[in-house]
């Protein structure tokens, strides 16, 4: 073609293909234009239903205009994009920023999808970026994206752009949004996957990379934050009791000092007390000074000022520290990048999850030990780093495997490799002159292959027991979790959860076998025990069931520990979960509830954002969101007896106008218990059935939902929005209120369980960290590990009718 042969700038991508930039042709580009703009796909461009001619139009304007700059893109000699570049100077940009005379502003079609490649339009968009910023006179490239416009939002942020604010223009509302010269080579060399190295976890990251957030102003805002929070939930746990000093109008100021004090630290700092004794503290205001000289805030130091406080052994503290110093560079990390609440309102799930910043009650709550710098940015959900999932073969006779009774092994793979994979992945034991109806075939974390695999597994390798089988095509993000990915290259493919054996927030994270041999059963039986019932169906409840799981028994370690609850029994097992997608209408989205909690670099609300948006009332936004998750919970404790775990990262929220319409439950088979003696269980759903004193089992709800999630929110909104403490818990109350009216057959369950009491334990989670932060709760028996301190005033007692 002509129009090649006059390139203007080309990219290669070793061993994928090759992109080519050339001049826009009149002549010979408008009926290619033309076919793209009316596609569905090109609603955004705003330019459908339009004629050929229409087009040859429009474009022979845009040329003419010497603001403008039109190119074609070619991959590998067909065309695959279109690129206008214009000056914002000229542009309608000028009445919502001050545009620079080393600007350039940039719009971006893709060719209609006629096969799918993976990170095609990524590729597509470094390539572009780069042709930009060969012109050494350009030093910031300017977009304003419609917002609906999902896809690109996350191209840009991958590629360095931050949104700086929402603007009105006539044809649109749009973000604007700015990425200079060293943003965008920094995301690049950010990004893992690229098609150079096509086995991506090998690539090293640069020893600068690693550092280059630990500023000391993000250093200094980390700490300020975890001693914020170290404040207010250990006096919360009453680990530690600040001393009333004064009150200046409505706030509290308290001076703090460990109850062995050579140095004279003191803490003081100003505080709200909220229901459920919840400190909201005034984060500015904490000043330390030790023998009256006022020091900066350190996190581990203040660990180690107050470890009798806490009552730390010498065991655990060296890896609290540890966990405290992880939890700091996290949350440096965070404090390094963009997680501004207006563009997450409108974010894609996957943007949303890696946006979050841990669990809100435990302190260590971002440990992660045993992942070195270079894991850090390859396999944090926060790294938002498209990861392949290496596949292995296990001999069949080493395995515990299980399916749902409507999925057979076969049929899991088929849903979750193609025809092709799997006929490679079968030659390869072939081969080996090995049978593959021996094996069974699962993905595996690529950072346990090369730290667990050919160590602790070597002697099973070495025997063709295990066998590697490769990568396959699909590309997967991490979640909050860290060991469950989500399939971004097919969303509509189930979630896989790994074993990944590094120490974070109180557990070694594997996966027992002997626990995955019951666990598609166990859904399957609660699915049957809910599925019907017209309470759960009117407010959308929704399981999200684990439908296999195949484990792999060590002959080593199994004969030397048996069964036993031990992370050497548990470092070789692959669980397969629903994804929400396959619920979700076509004008909702979903995001993980923890990000109701969520706070960004600006101390904006994403919650207050959402409320905002929605055009409701906070009351009337609130009602809606507890009909979706309170209610279920409220509901499966006295109709059935079942409690969850229904902490933030373990549901998933649907929203539709930023308002949430209904609920997913995750991460079901080991945390859920039945305390219903009477049902009758199949034997391999039995492990489910506790038997616990009532004041435990309510504390289901006063824990998880009351304490753990509930006040957190109520904190947020009234710190950000007004909302005051008081009407959160009474909406709670008149809730609960309306479901027992509803429900007059449960009068005496209302009565044996009165959630409306005066008090409840006040069961301490970071007590159950201190003392054990390597194993903190015995699955057999979790009532066992539970740390109680005390009792709580229940917020909902003084409505009670």
């Amino acid at each position: 073609m002509k129009a090649i042969n006059e390139k203007i700038f080309s990219k290669e991508f070793t061993g994928w293909g090759k992109f080519e930039i050339c001049h826009f042709n009149l002549q010979e580009h408008s009926s290619i234009i033309h076919h793209w703009v009316n596609k569905s796909y090109a609603a955004y461009w705003q330019m459908q239903n339009t004629t050929i001619q229409e087009v040859t139009d429009t474009y022979e304007t845009l040329i003419k205009d010497q603001n403008n700059s039109i190119y074609m893109g070619y991959f590998n000699g067909k065309p695959a994009f279109l690129l206008e570049c214009y000056n914002p100077i000229e542009s309608q940009l000028t009445q919502f920023y001050t545009p620079k005379d080393l600007d350039k502003g940039m719009h971006i079609l893709t060719a209609p999808c006629e096969e799918k490649i993976p990170s095609f339009t990524w590729n597509i968009f470094q390539t572009i970026i780069e042709f930009i910023f060969s012109d050494h006179t350009i030093h910031r490239i300017i977009v304003e994206p419609d917002v609906r416009n999902e896809k690109i939002h996350k191209l840009n942020f991958k590629a360095g752009f931050v949104y700086e604010k929402k603007i009105k223009l006539p044809n649109k509302e749009a973000y604007l949004g700015f990425c200079n010269r060293e943003d965008f080579f920094n995301s690049l060399e950010k990004t893992i996957h690229t098609h150079d190295q096509p086995m991506n976890q090998n690539l090293i990251i640069s020893p600068q990379k690693t550092i280059e957030h630990l500023t000391p102003e993000n250093w200094h805002k980390a700490n300020s934050f975890i001693v914020q929070k170290a404040i207010s939930e250990f006096s919360h746990e009453m680990l530690i009791t600040p001393e009333l000093e004064t009150i200046i109008q409505d706030w509290h100021h308290y001076k703090l000092c460990p109850k062995i004090n050579p140095e004279n630290i003191v803490y003081r700092f100003k505080a709200k007390k909220l229901a459920l004794d919840h400190w909201m503290i005034d984060k500015e205001s904490i000043k330390k000074t030790k023998n009256e000289k006022e020091l900066s805030l350190d996190a581990v130091h203040f660990m180690i000022e107050f470890k009798e406080d806490l009552g730390f052994s010498e065991t655990v503290l060296p890896v609290y520290i540890e966990e405290i110093i992880s939890t700091l560079n996290g949350r440096a990390q965070i404090y390094g990048r963009e997680n501004n609440v207006q563009t997450l309102a409108d974010a894609d799930y996957q943007s949303i999850e890696g946006s979050m910043t841990g669990h809100p009650t435990f302190l260590a709550n971002n440990g992660r030990i045993g992942f070195d710098a270079d894991d850090y940015y390859k396999y944090a959900p926060e790294s938002q780093n498209e990861i392949k999932l290496i596949w292995i073969a296990l001999k069949k006779e080493q395995c515990v495997m299980a399916t749902i009774q409507s999925m057979s092994y076969e049929e899991l793979l088929e849903h979750e490799i193609s025809a092709s994979e799997k006929l490679r992945f079968d030659r390869t034991l072939l081969e080996l002159e090995l049978q593959p109806e021996n094996f069974y075939y699962i993905p595996i974390h690529p950072w346990q292959w090369y730290n667990k695999m050919n160590t602790i597994f070597a002697i099973e390798i070495g025997r063709q027991n295990i066998i590697l089988l490769g990568e396959t095509q699909d590309y997967y993000k991490a979640q909050q979790s860290i060991r469950t990915f989500y399939n971004i290259s097919n969303p509509q493919k189930f979630y896989v959860k790994t074993a990944l054996s590094i120490l974070n927030m109180g557990f070694m994270r594997g996966l027992s076998p002997y626990y995955m041999n019951s666990t598609p059963a166990v859904n399957e039986w609660l699915e049957e025990l809910l599925i019907d019932d017209p309470y759960l169906k009117q407010r959308n409840f929704i399981l999200l069931k684990e439908i296999a799981a195949i484990g792999f028994r060590s002959g080593y370690y199994e004969k030397a520990l048996g069964n036993n609850n031990t992370p050497y029994t548990k470092m070789l097992a692959t669980l397969w979960r629903e994804s929400p997608n396959q619920y979700i209408g076509e004008n909702q989205r979903i995001m993980t509830m923890a990000s109701l909690l969520h706070v960004d670099n600006q101390d904006n609300a994403l919650v207050s954002q959402l409320i905002q948006k929605s055009g409701l009332s906070i009351k009337n936004w609130l009602s809606k969101y507890f009909d979706v998750y309170l209610m279920p919970m409220i509901h499966c404790f006295y109709q059935y007896d079942l409690v969850f775990m229904p902490h933030g990262e373990n549901l998933i929220l649907v929203m539709e106008d930023h308002v949430p319409v209904k609920i997913f439950m995750k991460d079901i088979s080991e945390e859920i218990a039945l305390f219903n003696q009477d049902i009758e269980l199949p034997e391999n759903v039995s492990r489910v059935r506790l038997e616990m004193p009532d004041y435990i089992q309510l504390l289901s709800i006063y824990t998880d939902v009351f304490d753990c999630f509930f006040r957190y929110l109520s904190a947020v909104l009234y710190e950000h929005s007004g909302f005051s403490d008081e009407d959160f818990w009474q909406l709670v109350a008149e809730k609960i209120f309306s479901y027992q009216e509803e429900m007059p057959h449960l009068k005496e369950k209302f009565v044996r369980f009165d959630i409306f009491e005066e008090k409840f334990k006040r069961s301490c989670l970071n007590r159950i960290q201190i003392k054990n932060n390597k194993h903190m709760l015995n699955l057999a028996d979790p009532a066992g590990s539970l740390q109680f301190f005390g009792d709580l005033e229940n917020p909902i007692h003084k409505y009670k009718k």
